[in-house]
C-alpha cells in the first residue's frame, strides 16, 4: 500500500512538470513572431521619406505634361517620395482655372494618376484630361451651337469608383470665362461664368504727346491748366483710355478721356467726385 502511493503520487509530479514546461515554450515562440512582425513594418514606416521638389527641380518629363496637359496652370507644391533612399514616385499640387488637381508620377516622371480635391485622404473623384478633338459629338455639337466661336481652354472627365461620370469642359465666349458640365453621355448640365482676367498697363505721356483732341478740350475747358502728368491705360496690348492729371485755380483734376480722345469724366482730388 504504501508503494502504491509513492508510485501514485512520483506520476503527479511528473505531470505537474510536462505542463509547466509546454506552458513556458508556447508564449515565447508567438511574442517573438509578433515582435518581428511588427519589427519589419515599423522598419519600413521609418525607411519611407518626402522631400520637397521646387518647380524648378521638377523631371523633364512632369514639367512636360504638366504644360501640355494643364497649360497655364500654377505651380503650389511638390515632393518626392523614398523607400529606403531609393526614390518610388512623385507628387505635385496645382492650379489650373480655380481647381486644384493633386497629381502622381512614377520614379522616372510617367503620370500615374490625378484627383482634383488637392486633399490627401480625400479623393473623392478621379479626372482625367480630355483634348477637345476627344470630346463627345454630343458636347462639341452643343458648344458649336451655344457658343459659336468659343474658344476652347481645356476640358476633363470624371470618374467615381472607375465609373464615367461626366465632363466638365473651360472655354472663353465673348471675353467670358464659362465651365460647361455634361452627364457622361454629353449632356449638358450646367454652366457658369467667371470674367476674364487681363494684363492692364498704364503708359506715362508727357504733355507734348497728348492726343489733339485732348489738348483741345483741357484749353477750353480750363485755360491756363498747369500739367501735372498723364498716363494710357492698356488692356491686352490695346489702349482704352486716357487719364490727365492737371491743376486749375488751386485745383487738381483727373480728367478721363476715351481712347480717341473724347472727355468721359472728371474727378477733383479733393473730392473726389466725377462730374
Amino acid at each position: 500500500m504504501r508503494k502504491n502511493l509513492l508510485v501514485i503520487c512520483g506520476l503527479f509530479l511528473l505531470t505537474l512538470a510536462s505542463c509547466s514546461e509546454q506552458s513556458n515554450i508556447t508564449p515565447t515562440d508567438t511574442t517573438s513572431t509578433v515582435s518581428s512582425a511588427r519589427g519589419s513594418a515599423d522598419s519600413t514606416k521609418k525607411n519611407t521619406t518626402k522631400v520637397a521638389v521646387t518647380q524648378a527641380n521638377l523631371l523633364t518629363a512632369i514639367s512636360s505634361y504638366l504644360t501640355t496637359n494643364y497649360a497655364g496652370y500654377t505651380f503650389v507644391s511638390a515632393y518626392s517620395k523614398s523607400v529606403s533612399s531609393v526614390i518610388t514616385g512623385y507628387s505635385v499640387d496645382i492650379t489650373l482655372n480655380s481647381v486644384p488637381y493633386h497629381i502622381h508620377f512614377d520614379a522616372a516622371g510617367a503620370f500615374v494618376s490625378v484627383n482634383s480635391t488637392g486633399r490627401k485622404g480625400k479623393v473623392d473623384q478621379s479626372i482625367a484630361v480630355v483634348t477637345q478633338t476627344e470630346l463627345l459629338a454630343a458636347i462639341t455639337s452643343y458648344l458649336n451651337t451655344n457658343y459659336a466661336g468659343y474658344t476652347f481652354i481645356n476640358a476633363y472627365s470624371k470618374t467615381s469608383n472607375s465609373t464615367l461620370t461626366g465632363y466638365s469642359v473651360n472655354i472663353t465666349y465673348n471675353s467670358v470665362n464659362y465651365h460647361v458640365t455634361f452627364d457622361a453621355t454629353g449632356v449638358f448640365i450646367s454652366a457658369g461664368t467667371r470674367k476674364v482676367k487681363t494684363a492692364t498697363t498704364n503708359v506715362p505721356v508727357a504733355q507734348a504727346d497728348l492726343l489733339a483732341a485732348i489738348s483741345t478740350y483741357l484749353n477750353t475747358n480750363y485755360a491756363g491748366y498747369t500739367f501735372v502728368n498723364a498716363y494710357s491705360e492698356a488692356v491686352a496690348g490695346v489702349i482704352t483710355n486716357y487719364d490727365v492729371n492737371i491743376t486749375s485755380n488751386s485745383v487738381t483734376y483727373h480728367v478721363v478721356f476715351d481712347a480717341t480722345g473724347v472727355f468721359v469724366s472728371v474727378g477733383t482730388k479733393k473730392s473726389g467726385k466725377k462730374k
